[in-house]
């Protein structure tokens, strides 16, 4: 899946116009990056999903899955649900630096952005470090390609060939109902 991810950052960095796209992963005090197979979103303040589904096609039609989401609207009466996401945000992301909620918050404001108070208390060979985007080789740009691992379904698993003519029939609207449709089930 490491070729698959590769190419999803590389896509999302492309079409980030503003510079508000960062991807970032845990590494141990040794410099060795962590595995984290948790799921966690994080979208606005306003949006907390956590779960085992994984942003492929695997996880949205061929295995079973499991997620938990709480929305904060702008309505007022929801200022409570909002506060609760910004403090999960603030103590999972304080835990991969090595310090408190509070301590975090502190940094977001001091530097205002989620991004730059990553960095300020991570520094530059710290604990969470910036995704480096690679260039993928030969092999790793075939195995994202084809989707090889990644079936839309069990109607695909064995025939990779099926995936890019079966994603080329779907446009956005459709991929994004056939996305919520597998979530939801």
């Amino acid at each position: 899946m490491d070729s698959s991810r590769e190419a999803l950052l590389a896509r999302l960095h492309d079409a980030d116009r503003h510079g508000r796209f960062h991807a970032f992963a845990a590494h141990t005090q040794g410099g060795d990056c962590v595995i984290v197979h948790s799921k966690v979103t994080i979208i606005d303040d306003r949006m907390l999903r956590v779960g085992s589904t994984n942003l492929n096609n695997r996880s949205f039609g061929f295995d079973t899955e499991c997620d938990v989401a709480i929305e904060a609207y702008d309505e007022a009466g929801h200022q409570q649900e909002r506060a609760a996401i910004v403090s999960f945000r603030n103590r999972l992301i304080g835990h991969f630096l090595g310090c408190d909620e509070v301590e975090f918050a502190k940094a977001v404001t001091e530097n205002g952005s989620i991004s730059n108070a990553i960095r300020a208390l991570s520094g530059p060979a710290g604990r969470l470090r910036a995704f480096e985007r690679k260039t993928p080789g030969w092999f790793s740009s075939f195995v994202a390609r084809w989707h090889l691992g990644d079936p839309f379904g069990s109607e695909d698993a064995w025939r990779p060939w099926k995936r890019n003519a079966e994603r080329a029939k779907l446009d956005w609207s459709q991929r994004a109902s056939r996305i919520g449709a597998s979530v939801q089930s």
